[in-house]
């Protein structure tokens, strides 16, 4: 009954032809979705497709024969969670250094750092900061300054950086506990229509811009209607696509037939020399 209502559903949609076909090679992550039945799908976004996309615009949805499925990019209203490993805290004078390593260098916009403590009565100065890089000639850069005062979790809003220092100015007391860190991700939902075959979500490709569907016409209706739900699961691996291998065996090859070449150049140049 409720598979036969998400069908209904999508019979009552005005019908919206499929999309362009797209090179697969040209994506670094490709995630089976599998046969979903027909009808109108809702395909909640994990982490991993939130952060390695680029804001949404490289993503898409395709068949077997690599045909764009439009989709809607639906907001939600809860957030998506990544944990943070909180590192052993850095004392300089009356200062606690906490730093983080983020998953991504760049994060989503409206993306929040959560701290969480198990204190109740306090009252701490925090300045958030990119790290000191001598590498790069770059100072330690501040970020944002603020007052944490008998509250559980503090937030802010972060944009980038792999790695983020926490600085909280202890004056004459003990540190405080800092319990969890985590990132708070705008979540977002893919709203499509299947027609029962074998799909796949395709993300990771920075020279293509935002798909533009004329399923974007009837958005009001599509997201007025039930949706089958369903979440991705587990992680693709880092391995690049066919494209992106075969261009990093040919700058190889390249360089190795550059370096046998100067060698060889270097032979005849010491035998005339003897």
């Amino acid at each position: 009954m409720i598979a036969a209502a998400f069908l209904l559903a999508a019979l009552t949609l005005p019908e919206v032809s499929a999309g362009a076909p797209v090179d697969r090679g040209e994506f670094l992550y490709a995630r089976p979705l599998g046969i979903i039945p027909a009808g109108i799908v809702s395909l909640t976004l994990d982490a991993h497709a939130l952060l390695r996309s680029h804001a949404l615009q490289d993503v898409r949805i395709v068949d077997a024969k690599s045909n764009q499925v439009p989709y809607l990019a639906v907001p939600l209203s809860a957030p998506t969670i990544v944990s943070l490993a909180i590192p052993p805290v850095i004392r300089e004078g009356k200062q606690s250094v906490y730093r983080l390593t983020l998953p991504y260098k760049s994060l989503p916009e409206g993306t929040e750092l959560e701290l969480t403590t198990s204190a109740s009565v306090f009252e701490r100065d925090v300045v958030l900061r990119r790290p000191l890089d001598e590498s790069r000639g770059r100072e330690a850069e501040v970020i944002d300054r603020m007052s944490w005062r008998s509250s559980p979790a503090l937030r802010t809003n972060l944009t980038s950086g792999r790695a983020i220092e926490v600085v909280v100015d202890e004056g004459d007391n003990a540190p405080l506990p800092i319990v969890s860190a985590k990132l708070r991700l705008p979540s977002f939902a893919l709203r499509f229509v299947s027609s029962g075959t074998s799909l796949t979500l395709l993300y990771g490709n920075s020279s293509i811009a935002t798909p533009r569907y004329d399923l974007a016409l009837i958005s009001s209706q599509l997201v007025g209607q039930p949706a089958r739900s369903i979440a991705l699961t587990g992680e693709p691996s880092a391995e690049p696509p066919a494209k992106h291998r075969e261009s990093r065996l040919f700058g190889i090859a390249i360089g190795v037939a550059a370096a046998v070449l100067l060698i060889v150049l270097g032979r005849l140049v010491s035998a005339q020399r003897s």
